[in-house]
C-alpha cells in the first residue's frame, strides 16, 4: 500500500456536506494531506490549459440542463451527444415544455443517440417534478433518486454541476484518476472510492473539481495509459444487437405512422417471429404500440 494512504472505518452517516449519502462504518483509505495538495495543484493546473470549458452544459448550468445532459451523456460518446444536446435545449428549454413532448417529436430529437428508453424516462422525470415539486428540481439527493431514470450517480451530478454542492459523484473516470493518482488498490468498492473522493474534494470548488477529474480520466488518465480497468461488464457487439434493431425499428416508425411485421421484418432481414419478440419487449418498455398487427409510435 502506498505511504499516501492508510485504512480507516467510515462513521460519518454523510458522504457530502451538501447531501446524504453513505452509510456508516466503511472501510476506505485515507489520503495524506500532503498527497491531497500535490494531485489538487497538478490536476487543476492541467484543468485550466486544456479543459473542456467549452462545453455547453458547463455553460450556465442549471439543474435542468445538467439532468438533460447526464442522461443523454449516460453510455454515449460526448461528441454525438453535443449536437444533440443544443437541439433538444432549443425544442424543450424547460421542464415544463419537456413534460408535455410528444413522443414522435421526443423520438426523433433523440436519434442517433440510442437507448431510446432514456428519452421516455426523461419525460417522465420531468412530468412528475412538474406534478409533484411545482416544476423546480429538487436538491434532496432521497427525491432525485425517486425520478425516473435517475439514479444515484445522476443526482449527486446535478448536485455538483448545477449547484456546487460538495458532494462527490464517481464515473469511470473519476474512478480511474483516483486510483491512479493516489495510487490505491483497484479492487475498491464504490462506497469506499467515494468515500476517498469526498478527502479530494476541496471545499467549495466540486463543479471545476469534478470536470477537471473527468477531463482528466478521458484525455489523458485512459484505461491503456494507467492499465486501471472498468469494473463493468464490456458491452457486447452493436451489429445485430437487439439494441441495434430496436433503434432501427424506432427509425423505421419515424418514417411512417404504423408498420405491420412483415414490413419491419423484410429491410432488417429478421424472421417475423423474431420482429414481434423485439417489438413486444418495446411495447413493455412504452416505446411501440402494437394493435392488429402494426405497430406505431405512442401518441
Amino acid at each position: 500500500m502506498s505511504l499516501s494512504i492508510r485504512i480507516l472505518r467510515q462513521s460519518r452517516n454523510s458522504l457530502g456536506r451538501n447531501g446524504k449519502s453513505m452509510k456508516p462504518s466503511v472501510n476506505y483509505p485515507a489520503l495524506s494531506p500532503v498527497a491531497i495538495r500535490r494531485v489538487r495543484r497538478r490536476l487543476f493546473a492541467w484543468y485550466r490549459r486544456h479543459g473542456q470549458h467549452d462545453f455547453i452544459w458547463r455553460q450556465h448550468p442549471t439543474p435542468y440542463r445538467v439532468l438533460v445532459a447526464e442522461v443523454m451523456l449516460q453510455q454515449t460518446q460526448v461528441e454525438r451527444v453535443e449536437p444533440k444536446y443544443r437541439r433538444f435545449l432549443r425544442r424543450y428549454p424547460n421542464i415544463r415544455s419537456l413534460a408535455r413532448a410528444r413522443t414522435r417529436e421526443l423520438l426523433s430529437l433523440w436519434s442517433g443517440l440510442g437507448y431510446n428508453r432514456r428519452a421516455l424516462h426523461l419525460r417522465e422525470c420531468a412530468q412528475q417534478i412538474v406534478e409533484r415539486h411545482g416544476g423546480k428540481i429538487p436538491s434532496d439527493p432521497a427525491l432525485l433518486r425517486q425520478l425516473p431514470g435517475v439514479g444515484p450517480y445522476t443526482a449527486a451530478a446535478i448536485n455538483v454541476f448545477a449547484r456546487n454542492f460538495d458532494t462527490v459523484c464517481v464515473d469511470v473516470n473519476v474512478r480511474r484518476v483516483l486510483i491512479h493518482e493516489f495510487k490505491l488498490p483497484h479492487h475498491l468498492n464504490h462506497r469506499a472510492l467515494e468515500a476517498v473522493a469526498l478527502q479530494a474534494m476541496p471545499a467549495g470548488r466540486a463543479r471545476e473539481w469534478h470536470s477537471a477529474l473527468m477531463d482528466y480520466g478521458r484525455m489523458v488518465a485512459t484505461s491503456r495509459k494507467t492499465g486501471v480497468k472498468s469494473r463493468g461488464k464490456k458491452p457486447g457487439a452493436y451489429v445485430g444487437s437487439s439494441r441495434y434493431y430496436r433503434g432501427k425499428i424506432i427509425g423505421m416508425l419515424l418514417q411512417r405512422k404504423r408498420l405491420s411485421f412483415r414490413a419491419v421484418a423484410d429491410p432488417l432481414h429478421l424472421p417475423e417471429i423474431e420482429v414481434k419478440k423485439i417489438t413486444r419487449r418495446m411495447e413493455r418498455d412504452g416505446l411501440v404500440v402494437i394493435r392488429g398487427g402494426y405497430l406505431r409510435l405512442p401518441q
